[in-house]
């Protein structure tokens, strides 16, 4: 192996430039390296998939998926199947509040009855 000084000009930039680069790309790949990743939160272990009201099964009925989901707290639901929280989607007629849903990736569904509440608790059940 030639010392630096056997080199010349163009052997020492090289090998000077070699260690840079090398040290700046370790730089650099620490400096860019992603961070450890952060731990996820726990998933919802309830999560709604579907939600009617009206005159079901084949009546007049409206979609309230959205808004039944936004009133899950702390994986438990507990609503009321009222018009005054869903509107009346079939005046006159008797309807019915149904939620499909799975809990802890189980597939299940709880339908009540208008003016009876819903309630679905963090046991799934």
């Amino acid at each position: 192996m030639q010392k630096w000084w056997q080199m010349g000009t163009r052997g020492v930039c090289a090998m000077v430039c070699c260690a840079l680069v090398g040290a700046g790309s370790g730089l650099a790949v620490e400096e860019n390296a992603a961070p450890a990743a952060a731990p996820k939160p726990d998933a919802p272990k309830l999560v709604i998939v579907k939600a009617e009201y009206g005159d079901l099964p084949d009546g007049a009925k409206t979609d309230v998926t959205k808004k039944v989901a936004a009133m899950v707290k702390q994986d438990a639901l507990s609503v009321e199947a009222t018009n005054d929280n869903f509107g009346d989607p079939a005046e006159g007629i008797a309807k019915k509040l149904r939620v499909d849903y799975t809990f802890n990736g189980t597939t299940k569904s709880k339908t009540v009855g208008e003016n009876e509440t819903l309630a679905i608790s963090n046991t799934g059940e």
